[in-house]
Order: C-alpha cells, then structure tokens, then sequence
C-alpha cells in the first residue's frame, strides 16, 4: 500500500524532543572535545579529495568511520568541506537510488561536531542538504513506508536537525 506524504512527515513532538537531545548532545561533544584535545589524529583522506570521501560515506566497512575522536580532530573549515562533499554526493545519485544509510551517520556527525556560529557558505550548505532531503522525502509518497521506513527516518533526523536545532528551514519545508 502507498503511503501518503503527510505518512513521511516526522510528529511535532518528536522534532522538539529530539532538537533537546541534539544541543544536550552537542554539549556533550564539546566537553569531550575540550578534555581529549591530545587524541590522537587518524589517518583520512585529503579533505578537498572528494572522491575519496565519496567512499568514505558510502563504504559501511571502510576503516575510516565517523568515530567521536575522529570527528573531533577534524578542524571546523575541514568539517564545513565535508558537508559540501556530503551534499554532492546526494544531489549526484539518481532519485530511485537510496543514499547509503551508513552516509547519513556521517552527516549526523559532522552536524553534531561544526561549531556555532555557522559561516554563512555552511548555512547555504545544510539549508540545501535538508532540502534535497525533503525532495527525496516527497518523491517517496508513493512507496509503501515498509520499503522506505529506514531511509525517511534518517531523511527526517537530518531535517529536524537542520531546521529545528540550527534554524535553517521554514516551517513549510519540514
């Protein structure tokens, strides 16, 4: 059976207890930050290689994951790259073509980890990611939720993410 769009749309109530969770564990990310600052650095690609972090997003088992001692050794302009990388690869797959679910582990780090304020390039850059979520979101209205429970689900913590904790979306895109 298909599933109307509205199916797809996440609760009101889950959107503002999980914006909660998010900045309580955003504080948490920053207070381990702050006393593992000696951590050591993980080997990674080039930042500006985007076709390597193609790789990195898509492979479950690549030997780069987005750990919280790698997220955190990566420097806030590298984790502003990576978000433009993250963003070209959705927009380059077809629209039938799921994005890898183990990506989206990736853009919740990286979210979990940009600093605050965010420039205003990084601000264009997750407005843009939640928007393609939202087209991919609606494209799906006409598959049963069975068969896209899993991608919506991770398609509506990234949006909730982007508009409710950093204010990036109207109410008529979420």
């Amino acid at each position: 059976m298909a599933a109307s769009a509205v199916e797809h749309l996440p609760l009101p109530h889950f959107q503002t207890r999980f914006t909660k969770w998010f900045a309580d564990a955003r504080r948490g990310m920053a207070q381990w930050k702050e006393s593992h600052s000696d951590a050591p650095k993980v080997d990674t690609p080039k930042y500006r290689n985007q076709a390597a972090w193609n790789q990195v997003f898509t492979t479950e088992d690549h030997a780069v994951q987005p750990t919280t001692s790698l997220l955190a050794s990566i420097p806030h302009h590298c984790l502003c790259t990576l978000l433009d990388h993250w963003l070209q690869l959705i927009v380059s797959q077809r629209e039938n073509q799921p994005i890898p679910l183990h990506a989206f582990g990736w853009v919740f780090g990286i979210l979990m980890s940009v600093e605050e304020p965010l420039h205003g390039d990084t601000c264009a850059t997750i407005r843009a990611i939640a928007r393609e979520c939202c087209r991919r979101r609606a494209a799906m209205a006409q598959q049963s939720v069975e068969d896209v429970e899993e991608q919506v689900c991770q398609m509506n913590i990234t949006i909730t993410i982007i508009g409710h904790y950093f204010g990036q979306m109207g109410a008529e895109e979420g």
